[in-house]
């Protein structure tokens, strides 16, 4: 905690995470309540009801993964050497 009082910005992404993390515990806490509640999902349609996060966070991380364009390899004739 030392460092983080010392450390603005620190302070500042730690008080952002933290309350980013707050907000998807409450949303995964609240989600079960929801369904079987106001849907009358039994207990397995509700565990179901979770693939649509699982299938999305997959999509994010395939959409978000692939390599810049800039980071293609060079051939050695494509470069021009300058003395």
């Amino acid at each position: 905690m030392i460092s983080s009082a010392l450390e603005p910005m620190l302070l500042a992404v730690t008080i952002y995470m933290s309350f980013c993390y707050g907000v998807a515990y409450l949303l995964f806490e609240a989600y079960p309540f929801v369904f079987i509640k106001n849907h009358g999902f039994n207990s397995g349609e509700e565990g179901l009801a979770f693939l649509g996060f699982f299938g999305g966070g997959c999509i994010a991380v395939i959409w978000y993964v692939p390599p810049p364009p800039h980071s293609r390899t060079f051939q050695a004739d494509e470069v021009e050497l300058v003395s």
